[in-house]
């Protein structure tokens, strides 16, 4: 379930808790080895005490998991690495899809046909979610002229930007009566697992992040 190179969302306990940042380095039956983590509010590298207990949280495939852990130690190599105990599968829990809500966010997206019915324009995302976004439109869109488009996303993440190249289904065109505006939900049809994984990743650590600051019910 756990492999060398996941991407580990770490929390502490109690007042003043870190939200951080780390990878997986090495495993074996007993330990998870992490390069030290990294602190996502300052960017700074992150201490942690021996014994200290940790929220852990990971992605793999469309799925993702969480559980506890404890600073089991720390191991001298070419990289100075953290060992965390390796919990039991059974301790191990699923995040139901569910509970990935679809999240607001405004991300820099370009729209390219795949018949060239028009030429390539340049949005912003106004929600996104592991299946496939919404993208704002002016008035006189050509999206009408297609079903399918191909779909190019930046994902800022805090270490770099990622960017997502996919195709998607135009579900539907909505206008909100109130303002006039224009949007349209896109369900992803062909897109990398790799850029898959990206996209949960971006959801959820910006799912837990609003959480934080109190703005999504827990």
């Amino acid at each position: 379930m756990l492999n060398i190179g996941d991407v580990l969302l770490l929390e502490q306990e109690g007042e003043g808790k870190q939200r951080m940042k780390c990878k997986i380095a090495d495993l074996d039956s007993n330990y998870i080895y992490i390069d030290y983590p990294i602190n996502e509010e300052s960017g700074k590298t992150a201490f942690l005490m021996n014994d200290e207990c940790l929220y852990a949280s990971f992605t793999t495939g469309e799925q993702a998991y969480r559980f506890t852990s404890k600073v089991a130690g720390r191991k001298k190599e070419k990289i100075p690495l953290i060992l965390l105990k390796l919990p039991s599968e059974e301790k191990i829990e699923r995040i139901q899809r569910r509970q990935f809500v679809r999240i607001e966010a405004a991300l820099d997206a370009a729209v390219h046909s795949l018949d060239g019915t028009f030429g390539p324009f340049t949005t912003l995302t106004s929600d996104i979610s592991a299946g496939g976004c919404a993208i704002k439109l002016n008035e006189g869109h050509p999206l009408g002229h297609s079903r399918e488009i191909r779909l190019l996303l930046a994902l800022p993440f805090k270490e770099k930007v990622e960017y997502i190249d996919a195709k998607a289904d135009i579900i539907r065109i909505l206008k909100n009566e109130k303002t006039g505006t224009l949007k349209a939900p896109l369900h992803f049809t062909e897109i990398q697992e790799s850029d898959r994984q990206a996209v949960l990743r971006y959801c959820f650590e910006r799912q837990l992040l609003l959480k934080k600051k109190g703005l999504l019910p827990e």
